[in-house]
Parts: C-alpha cells; sequence; structure tokens
C-alpha cells in the first residue's frame, strides 16, 4: 500500500515538468512520500518508488527522440532499445536520490535536537544535496530537477539566484515535509491509543497495552499543535514568493522593455545532419527570422540548441551569413551552434573538444568571441560516458581474431559508417590528418638535428615516420574521395578539398626529411665534415624552415587565418636565405675551404629545406583560401605580396631575425 502511495507521489510531482500550470502539485504531493518515509522508519523502498515515479514521467522525452531512427533500425527495435534507454537512465537518477531516506535515518538524533522541524529540515537537506551531487557525476544530468517544475511560476523560482535550482528544490521539500509532519502532528491527536517513540534512530508507532502510561514532554496547545506546521509550511512558501517578487523588481532595472522573437523551424534531429541539411536549416531560420524581423521589428531573435549544425568558428561562411542579417535587421540574434576548443596534454598531443554553445550576433554584424557552453552533456546523447573504457571491454569480449598492423589502425578510424553523415566523417579526417601533420613536422625535426647529430635511432624513427604518412595518405585519398561522392554543401566541399590538398603537402614534408637524412648519412659514410661558418649558417636557416613548419601546422590545426598569413613572408625569407647560403658555399669552395663533395651535399639540403617550406606555404594558402572560398592558392598568394603593408612588416621582422653574420 505505502509503495503504492510512494509511486503515485512521485508521478503526480513529475506532471508539471510536462504541464507546468500544475506547479503548486509537488507542495502537496511530495508531503504523501514525506509522511511515509516520517512514519514508516525512513525506508529506502519508500524514497527509490517515489523516485522511480517521478524520473519515470519525467525521462519520457526519451520516446520522441530519433537516435534509433537515425541509425535505420526497425521499429519495433528502435521502441525496445528506447525503453531500455528510459528504463536505464530512470534507474541512474532513482537509485542515488532514494538514498535521501537512509541518510535522514542516520541524522535522525541530530534533526530532532532542531524541534519539530528538524526532520523536514534534514529530509529537504539530504534531498537538494543528493540532487545537486548527482548532477555532477559523468552517469548523469540534471535534466528533470525538481526547480523545473516551478517554471510557470517565475516568483518561486527566483531562489535559484542564491544558491542554484537546489536551494529550490530545498524550499518545496521543506514545505511539503512540513505539511506533513502537520498531517502526523493531527493523525496522532485523533488516534489517542497511538504513540510516537524513538527506535533505531527513527520514529515508529507502537499500540498501547491498555493501562500502559508513556512520559511525554508538555503538551503544546491543541491548536499549536495541530496547525503549527502547516503555519509554518504556508510562511516558508509566502517568504519564498516574496523573495521571488523582490528579486525581480530589482533585476528589472530600467523600465525600457525589448522585444524578442523566437523562432522554432521544428527541424528533427535527424534531418539536421548529412548533405545539405546543415545549409538548409541556416537557410530556413534565416527566412523565418527575415519575416519577424519584417512584421515585428524585434530587438532580439531567439534560436534553439543547435539550430546551426557547424562549429562557427571553422566554417566561416555560415558565420559571414549570420552577421549579414544581423547587421541588416538590426536585432540580436542568440543562436545555438557548436564551438571547438583545442588542448595539449602532456605528451604534446592534440586534443581538440566540441561543445554545444550559445553565440550572440550583435546588429553591428559581429560574432561575439565568447561563448556560453553547455558544462554537463547528456550521456547517451551527446557523449558516452567511460567511452574509451567501454572501447577497451567491446574488444576484449568480442574480438575479431585479426593482427592489426598499424594500416588498419587507421582505418578502422576512418569508419565508412559515417560516410552517410559528411559532416562527421570530415571530423573524424581531419584528425586523422593532424595526426598525419604531427608525423611529418616530427619526421621533419628529427631530420634536422640528425644532419648535425646522427645517431641510428634517429634515422630508423625518421624512416618509420615518413612511411606512416605514406599510409596517411593513401587512406586519407581514398577516404576523402568517398566523402566527396556523397550529397555535401558548398562548405564541406570545401574542408574536403583542403584536407585532401594538406595531406599530399605533408606526406611531401616527410619524403624531404628522408632526403635530408640521406644527406646526413652521406656526410656521415664519407667521412666529410661541414666548417665552422656552415654550421652557423645550418643553424639559422634550419630554425627558419622549423618555425615556418610550426606556423603552417599550428594554421591546419586551428583553422586560424591569422597564423596562415604568418607563413608566406618567411617562406620568402627563407628562399633568399637559401641563396645567400649557396654563394656563400661556393666562396668557400673557391678559397679551399671546403670540398666539392661537401658542397654538393650542401646544396642538396638546401633545396630540401626550402621545399619544405614552399609546402608549409601551400598548407597555409590552403586555410586562407577555405575561409575566403577560393580554391586558387598561388593568386591568392601572389595578392597578399602586391603592395600589403602586413606582408612587408613580417617579411622585414623575419629578415631581421634570421639575418647571417658576416
Amino acid at each position: 500500500m505505502y509503495l503504492i502511495l510512494a509511486l503515485i507521489s512521485g508521478i503526480l510531482t513529475a506532471l508539471p515538468l510536462n504541464l507546468p500550470s500544475l506547479f503548486f502539485l509537488p507542495y502537496f504531493s511530495i508531503s504523501i512520500i514525506a509522511y511515509i518515509i516520517f512514519t514508516r522508519g525512513y525506508l529506502y523502498r519508500h524514497a527509490l518508488m517515489y523516485a522511480v515515479g517521478y524520473f519515470g514521467i519525467g525521462y519520457l522525452f526519451i520516446y520522441g527522440m530519433y537516435p534509433m531512427k537515425y541509425a535505420s533500425v526497425s521499429r519495433p527495435t528502435a521502441a525496445l532499445l528506447c525503453f531500455a534507454g528510459w528504463l536505464l537512465l530512470v534507474l541512474l537518477s532513482a537509485l542515488p536520490l532514494a538514498l535521501c531516506a537512509p541518510i535522514c535515518r542516520l541524522a535522525y538524533p541530530l534533526s530532532v535536537r532542531l524541534g519539530g522541524a528538524g526532520e523536514a529540515i534534514a529530509f529537504a537537506a539530504s534531498f537538494s544535496f543528493i540532487e545537486w551531487l548527482t548532477g555532477l557525476l559523468p552517469m548523469q544530468f540534471p535534466l528533470a530537477p525538481l526547480a523545473l517544475t516551478q517554471t510557470d511560476c517565475l516568483p518561486l523560482v527566483q531562489g535559484s539566484a542564491l544558491f542554484g535550482s537546489p536551494f529550490v528544490a530545498f524550499i518545496i521539500v521543506f514545505t511539503a515535509s512540513m505539511l506533513a509532519l502537520g498531517f502526523r502532528s493531527f493523525s496522532e491527536a485523533e488516534l489517542g491509543q497511538m504513540q510516537p517513540y524513538a527506535a533505531g534512530g527513527h520514529r515508529r508507532y507502537k499500540k498501547l497495552v491498555p493501562g500502559e502510561t508513556v512520559k511525554t514532554k508538555k503538551k503544546r496547545s491543541r491548536w499549536a499543535k495541530k496547525n503549527g506546521y502547516v503555519v509554518a509550511a504556508t510562511f516558508t512558501v509566502l517568504l519564498s514568493y516574496l523573495f521571488g517578487l523582490i528579486n525581480m523588481a530589482v533585476a528589472g532595472g530600467s523600465d525600457e522593455s525589448k522585444k524578442i522573437s523566437i523562432i522554432q523551424a521544428n527541424i528533427g534531429t535527424a534531418e539536421k545532419w548529412g548533405g545539405t541539411a546543415s545549409e538548409d536549416a541556416l537557410a530556413t531560420y534565416l527566412e523565418l527570422s527575415a519575416y519577424s524581423s519584417d512584421s515585428d521589428e524585434p530587438d532580439i531573435i531567439v534560436w534553439p540548441e543547435t539550430a546551426v549544425s557547424v562549429d562557427l568558428g571553422y566554417y566561416e561562411s555560415y558565420a559571414r551569413k549570420l552577421e549579414k542579417f544581423s547587421a541588416e535587421s538590426g536585432s540580436t540574434l542568440i543562436i545555438g551552434a557548436f564551438s571547438k576548443d583545442t588542448d595539449y596534454d602532456e605528451n604534446e598531443n592534440r586534443i581538440t573538444k566540441t561543445y554545444n554553445s550559445v553565440y550572440a550576433v550583435s546588429p553591428d554584424g559581429t560574432i561575439g568571441e565568447e561563448t556560453v557552453s553547455k558544462k554537463h552533456l547528456v550521456p547517451f546523447s551527446e557523449y558516452v560516458p567511460l567511452g574509451g573504457l567501454l572501447e577497451k571491454l567491446v574488444c576484449i569480449i568480442v574480438p575479431d581474431g585479426k593482427e592489426h598492423d598499424g594500416e588498419n589502425e587507421k582505418e578502422s578510424l576512418l569508419d565508412e559508417r559515417l560516410l552517410v553523415t559528411p559532416a562527421l566523417a570530415l571530423d573524424q579526417s581531419r584528425k586523422v590528418a593532424l595526426e598525419m601533420a604531427a608525423t611529418a613536422a616530427r619526421a621533419l625535426k628529427n631530420s634536422v638535428s640528425c644532419f648535425t647529430g646522427y645517431t641510428p635511432a634517429l634515422a630508423e624513427s625518421i624512416r618509420r615516420d615518413e612511411s606512416e604518412c605514406d599510409k596517411y595518405e593513401d587512406i586519407l585519398g581514398s577516404y576523402l574521395v568517398k566523402v566527396s561522392s556523397t550529397k555535401m554543401g558548398s562548405a564541406e566541399s570545401e574542408e574536403a578539398t583542403a584536407i585532401l590538398k594538406s595531406t599530399g603537402d605533408f606526406e611531401r614534408i616527410s619524403d624531404h626529411a628522408v632526403n635530408i637524412l640521406g644527406s646526413a648519412e652521406e656526410l656521415r659514410d664519407k667521412h666529410l665534415t661541414l666548417t665552422e661558418p656552415a654550421l652557423r649558417e645550418y643553424d639559422v636557416i634550419s630554425s627558419a624552415v622549423c618555425e615556418t613548419l610550426d606556423l603552417a601546422v599550428r594554421a591546419f590545426s586551428e583553422n586560424d587565418t591569422a597564423v596562415a598569413v604568418k607563413v608566406e613572408p618567411l617562406e620568402q625569407v627563407i628562399d633568399s636565405l637559401k641563396e645567400q647560403l649557396r654563394t656563400r658555399h661556393i666562396i668557400r669552395m673557391q678559397e679551399g675551404l671546403c670540398s666539392i663533395e661537401v658542397g654538393f651535399v650542401w646544396s642538396d639540403m638546401l633545396t630540401n629545406l626550402e621545399r619544405v617550406s614552399d609546402h608549409c606555404s601551400n598548407i597555409a594558402g590552403c586555410v586562407i583560401d577555405t575561409a575566403q572560398h577560393n580554391l586558387n592558392t598561388h593568386e591568392l598568394l601572389r595578392a597578399t605580396k602586391k603592395g600589403n603593408s602586413d606582408y612587408d612588416r613580417r617579411y622585414a621582422e623575419y629578415a631581421e631575425k634570421y639575418a647571417i653574420a658576416e
């Protein structure tokens, strides 16, 4: 009986999540579970049944999601998987919340010292604390907090301004608990022969034997005993409501009002991805916003979460369209899109994180650099908790019986199942391309060191990295050709082309690294040595080439045009350095300071270093071209040299930095 009542209590409490006008209901429905817990011994099972009822209703939204449809499974299978996901999430949320009952049992000795309201305080505090704590765990997400039931009554949710949504939950549960205590007091007075007593750290009831007496404290007045808790509960709600009104009045600021237009295109989740879906969605939202702007002249236009399903920092064409619309309409755009953040681990491996973010596009036609990103992603929807561990576990449980070499491992990174979603396929291709870039850069820098400090281990490492780059190029080339054969938008097509062109340049950089290694081995095998002036000159040009490479890799990794424009002036300085060093070495040969054989090796080394800088220029050009929708690299680079004061300034700075001492 009590378990059923607990379940009903949870169900009634969850109704305002879908019917906001019933915001008052939790204050009464939670009093049911509070009464059960206070009178039945603070049992875990009662709290668990309440939590199952609450989250069972609160998480019914899962049946409206499309991940199973997108995975192209049958309807019965989709229904089964949705049910399994619903049940899993309900249990993951209910099991921790039910701990509030045994926690209150442990806190009972302390709560009785706080007077009649001690139990209510203990229950409310444990409830809100667990709700807050579970919201921080990786397998949880605060999608149905109790405070969400109060969204239709703004004054009652203002308490979140003090201590967040758990404080609102505390007020609701405390009020309901006081009502429960009031009902319990009423029951005690009416039953007469039933008396409460403390047993095992919690309150239970027993029926007195006729003639048995119970020593009790001084009785309060009948009115206070029956109505005091109800008065306290009412006072709590009124105080919370009054605070909300005051907070809203203070926060209101000026009397100036803003007209806000909210746009909802009702584009399904499965319809946002693949092909030209992202471009089509953007066009739809811009069209609807233009209609709203013409008719209502709003100050602010709000789009929903992930209305723009791309990273605005990378797809600049999308950003330009948004900026143009905001400037023409005079409205501020608040939009949901993606953003990316780049970091490096202790091994200098690049780590890219994608965030579900909110952007503001101001009427002056600029997108704010600051974004607000979702801090707690939805498990199994926006991320897979413990994904790395689960992947290893699956590999152990379901072995494929094949020995994987390096090439197969790389192929596994480019899953052909992603081809139905070009945006995801390109994102994965870029990750593999970044690994290739790091491998090529490592090979080149090792070859620079090896030229003057040869070791067999270093030589083996260079050749291994060059072989890896060959494999990267083959795999990426084949995969990107398949991606390009799918239906893509113009921005995605440009990105695929840029990645394909850049991988070719990275592969050639690794080839030049092996060529430089060959020059080092020739010096070693023939017992040839460089003069001190030649060694100093080598340090200058190799440092310049390594800086060029770092700039190109960074520009490609971060899609940063501001970094990319620094490459070309440095590349021109390297071209000039090459000719200077070639001439200087000829003079040394004429003066008999070095041999012709050393001159040949020197010339080969200079040629390879200079060609590395050429490939860096190509990579930087791709970054700039993609941003400006112009894939003719050479024309663009020529344009950057003509009458460009920034180019001239950077060229002068690099020329001074890498000047050869006389």
